[in-house]
């Protein structure tokens, strides 16, 4: 479902990483004008922080 969310970005490209931590899922991904993108989503809610 977070990563659904991510894919449904605006510029999105391609996922490179997701992490986890006791701050929730980390989604790293790339834009197609190939900036770097880090969020983190919250694993109750599925919303990011």
């Amino acid at each position: 479902e977070i990563l659904t969310k991510v894919e449904k970005r605006s510029d999105f490209q391609y996922i490179k990483e997701v992490g986890w931590s006791s701050d929730g899922y980390t989604v790293t991904y790339y834009t197609t004008d190939k900036a770097k993108v880090e969020i983190t989503y919250d694993p109750v809610t599925g919303e990011p922080k």
